[in-house]
């Protein structure tokens, strides 16, 4: 119970502003975190759910296999400390976010009675690729404060079939396994490539028992385009292989691009 209490603490707050809206929009606790790719735009995040210090709240909260792609994050600060540590659970791993903030309790009037006022936020520690303050006083009504950054995954290519297709699995010659489904018809698929070689077989496992190869040819080039993510493969001249390819195929983009655009269209 004691994790609970700045959280209760504020929902109490609020419920009893609900009869006053202006006092209740005197409150600046809301923060907005913008998802961003270096170099490029917004980010589409998967979240599973996110948590704060002192709160057994889940933020976000998702169902069993269910992830969130969403560009933006609105979360409340803590009332009764100076700091606060977000934790974002994803599919892919988990991340942090410390964040430290001035706060002061100001007398509103007798109707409104106390709000509290936040500034001067600054990110304390992170396990994010990058993380920029963009406007360190919360806003009224909420605005972006905080902007995440992560490198540009370079290794993805998009196959979409013109019709909707049952697929159980794909796998990829290099690594096995890299997309599974519980049968549901699909036409768009997001698939890695091995970045350290210059083609990658997809084998495709359709629900009625057979499967379909699809072969890509390529060009991994080595290249630093941001010093933070360092060396990086970069992918260019995406083409069919047609003697490993079991469908009717065409490039539509030859290079790969973060968030994925149609690469390949394919007739099942």
């Amino acid at each position: 119970m004691k994790k609970l209490t700045w959280f209760v603490f504020y929902s109490i707050i609020s419920v009893s502003c609900l009869d006053q809206p202006d006092c209740y929009q005197l409150n600046n606790n809301l923060i907005i975190l913008n998802f961003k790719i270096l170099g490029g735009s917004s980010d589409a995040y998967g979240i599973v759910g996110i948590t704060a210090t002192d709160t057994d709240v889940v933020f976000y909260q998702q169902g069993p296999d269910t992830v969130l792609l969403t560009t933006n994050a609105e979360l409340p600060l803590n009332p009764l400390k100076d700091d606060i540590d977000f934790r974002f659970y994803g599919p892919e791993g988990n991340d942090t976010l410390g964040l430290t903030y001035n706060k002061q309790v100001q007398f509103v009037s007798a109707d409104c009675g106390e709000r509290y006022i936040f500034s001067s936020m600054l990110v304390s520690s992170h396990t994010f690729d990058s993380v920029r303050v963009v406007n360190s006083t919360p806003g009224i009504p909420p605005s972006s404060n905080i902007d995440i950054y992560r490198c540009p995954r370079t290794d993805l290519i998009r196959i979409e079939f013109n019709t909707a297709v049952t697929v159980t699995s794909v796998v990829a010659d290099y690594k096995g396994v890299v997309y599974e489904n519980v049968g549901d018809p699909q036409g768009t698929f997001d698939l890695p490539v091995n970045l350290l070689d210059t083609a990658t077989m997809f084998t495709f496992n359709f629900k009625d028992g057979t499967n379909k190869r699809f072969t890509t040819t390529y060009k991994s080039t080595a290249e630093t385009h941001f010093e933070l993510c360092g060396e990086q493969r970069f992918i260019s001249d995406l083409a069919i292989n047609t003697s490993t390819t079991d469908f009717q195929a065409t490039v539509v983009d030859n290079t790969t691009h973060d968030l994925p655009v149609k690469n390949f269209e394919v007739t099942p």
